[in-house]
């Protein structure tokens, strides 16, 4: 039998003690970080999932107008063949008069470049975006030495960040017009004009709201506005990972490895009366 040397025995018995001791120690310190990157996982998700469903909804809003459409064209009798046409000079021809647009094309959704950043979403990201092309728009990477790029990026997105969060106070309709609204699930919805009820942008986004709120919005599903009072938080990130776009565009890409989110707070929602906002 082989004999292990004291001093041998007490050396692996420290090493063993001091990698135990080391795994043992390592503390929970990453929890935190997890937790914040499963969070933002979670809203990713749920906003890539907000727009999937508007997506479905367009698609088959399209797939009953069409149906529409080959029904009334199998009941139309084919018209007559109408005669020929003299063909008018240069002079006597008269401009194309233009077809009218759908509805959804005819409503005139407000410039958000011109609207207060804090009006809705589309208007914090276009003055982000604004603010992002004029602090960057004269910045070069040098792939060589891309630290002064960084450091810049970094400098503008700190102080865009300080700068750009506010109180909100906004008109809301429930996009989800069935009153179904998930359990668990962020709750989708459209800014609008207080006295129109119209939307304010063309696509939905999506609120955190508690149980109670969401137990009341699901119980008052026929109520066609909220108010919701809250913060929101301009969240533009430095992702060194992301020199272009991508196939999906989320977070929102505003240049080579800068990226725009928001952070919405919601405070208090209640019922919107006409009478109740000044």
């Amino acid at each position: 039998m082989i004999q292990h040397h004291p001093v041998l025995r007490r050396f692996v018995l420290l090493t063993l003690l001091v990698l135990g001791g080391t795994a043992s120690a390592q503390p929970d310190e990453s929890m935190a970080d997890l937790r914040r990157e499963n969070e933002a996982l979670r809203q990713r998700i749920a906003q890539l999932e907000a727009q999937l469903a508007t997506a479905r909804e367009e698609a088959e809003g399209l797939r009953e107008a069409n149906r529409v459409l080959l029904r009334q064209l199998e009941r139309t009798p084919p018209a007559p063949s109408p005669p020929p046409e003299p063909v008018a000079t240069p002079d006597e021809a008269e401009p194309p008069v233009p077809t009218e647009a759908p509805e959804e094309r005819r409503r005139a959704y407000p410039d958000p470049a011109s609207a207060d950043p804090f009006a809705f979403p589309d208007a914090l990201l276009s003055a982000i975006q604004r603010s992002h092309d004029d602090a960057m728009g004269s910045e070069t990477l040098d792939k060589e030495q891309p630290g002064a790029y960084f450091g810049a990026l970094r400098r503008w997105a700190n102080s865009a960040n300080r700068a750009f969060r506010g109180r909100i106070d906004w008109v809301v309709s429930v996009s989800d017009e069935r009153g179904a609204i998930p359990a668990q699930q962020p709750v989708r919805i459209f800014v609008v004009d207080p006295e129109t009820l119209q939307p304010l942008h063309r696509e939905a986004f999506i609120v955190e709201l508690s149980s109670r709120d969401r137990r009341r919005v699901a119980e008052e599903s026929s109520r066609p506005a909220w108010r919701i009072i809250g913060q929101i938080t301009s969240q533009v990130r430095v992702n060194p990972d992301r020199p272009e776009r991508g196939v999906f565009n989320t977070p929102v890409f505003l240049g080579p490895f800068a990226e725009f989110d928001y952070e919405l707070r919601v405070l208090s929602v209640s019922p919107w009366n006409n009478t109740e906002k000044n």
